[in-house]
C-alpha cells in the first residue's frame, strides 16, 4: 500500500510537470516579430554581448548559420511584407475597378442619352402633331390619288402626265420621310426636317387638288379640239410635199 501511494505521487508530479507552462523568450520574441511587433535585431536569443560583440555560442548555433535572416524583415505585415503588398495591391485594384465602373456608368448614361436623342424612342411633337399631318404621305398609294374621279377624268390625268408627276413627288416625300425617321440625327434637326416635309406635302397636295378641280374644264376643251383634228388631213407622205411644192410654183408663176 505504501508503494502504491509513492507511485501515485510520482505520477501526479510527472503530470504536473507536463502541464507546466514553457516560457521560452526565443519563441516569444519570434512570435512577436512575425505577428505584430517591430523587427528588433536585439531580441534574437539566446544572446550574450560583451562590448556589443556576440559571445554566446548558442546564438551562433541557432542564428549564426542564418546571418541574413536577422538582417531581413520577414514580417508578413511589414512595410514591404507580402501581406502588406497584397493588401496594397488589392486596394489599388479596387480603386481602379471603381474608376472603371464609374467611367462605364458614365459611358452607359451618355450612350443612353445619345440613343434617346438620335433615335425616335419618344418624340412628343411627332406623336402629337407631325404623325397626323404627314399621315397622308405615310399611307399614300398611287391608287388613292385617283379616288373619286370618273374613268374619263382618270384617263385624262394619265394622258397629260399630271398623275405621273404627282405620284413621283409623293413617292419622293415618302422615301425622305422614312429615311429621316431612321437616320442618326439630333431630335431638333429631325423635327425641323419633319416641318419642311410637311410644308412640301401641303404645297404638292394643293397643286394636286387644283389639278383635279380643273379636270372638267380640260375635258371640255379637249372635246372641242378633237372634232377639228378629225377635219384636218394630218397624214403626211413624200408625195404630199411634192404636190405642195408644185402648187406653190404654179401660184408663183400665175402671180408673175
Amino acid at each position: 500500500m505504501k508503494h502504491l501511494a509513492i507511485l501515485f505521487l510520482i505520477a501526479l508530479s510527472i503530470n504536473g510537470y507536463a502541464q507546466k507552462k514553457i516560457n521560452d523568450k526565443g519563441m516569444t520574441h519570434q512570435q512577436e516579430r512575425m505577428v505584430y511587433k517591430q523587427w528588433d535585431k536585439n531580441k534574437f536569443t539566446p544572446s550574450t554581448k560583451v562590448l556589443g560583440v556576440q559571445v554566446n555560442p548558442l546564438w551562433f548555433v541557432v542564428w549564426g548559420m542564418h546571418p541574413n535572416y536577422i538582417k531581413t524583415d520577414h514580417r508578413p505585415l511589414s512595410p514591404a511584407g507580402p501581406q502588406t503588398m497584397r493588401i496594397g495591391l488589392t486596394t489599388a485594384m479596387k480603386t481602379t475597378t471603381d474608376n472603371y465602373k464609374k467611367q462605364s456608368d458614365t459611358l452607359n448614361t451618355t450612350a443612353l442619352k445619345e440613343y434617346t436623342v438620335h433615335n425616335n424612342i419618344y418624340e412628343p411633337l411627332w406623336d402629337l402633331y407631325y404623325s397626323k399631318e404627314l399621315a397622308p404621305v405615310i399611307n399614300s398609294t398611287p391608287e388613292t390619288f385617283l379616288a373619286g374621279l370618273s374613268p374619263e377624268a382618270r384617263q385624262y390625268l394619265i394622258d397629260t402626265k399630271l398623275y405621273e408627276r404627282h405620284v413621283i413627288k409623293m413617292a419622293e416625300l415618302k422615301e425622305r420621310l422614312n429615311l429621316s425617321r431612321s437616320a442618326v440625327a439630333e431630335r431638333g434637326n429631325r423635327i425641323l426636317y419633319y416641318h419642311k416635309l410637311m410644308l412640301q406635302y401641303r404645297s404638292a397636295n394643293e397643286w394636286w387638288l387644283s389639278v383635279r378641280n380643273h379636270v372638267p374644264k380640260g375635258l371640255s376643251i379637249k372635246k372641242k379640239v378633237d372634232p377639228n383634228k378629225e377635219s384636218l388631213n394630218l397624214d403626211w407622205t413624200p408625195q404630199t410635199d411634192k404636190e405642195l411644192a408644185e402648187k406653190v410654183v404654179r401660184e408663183f408663176k400665175y402671180i408673175n
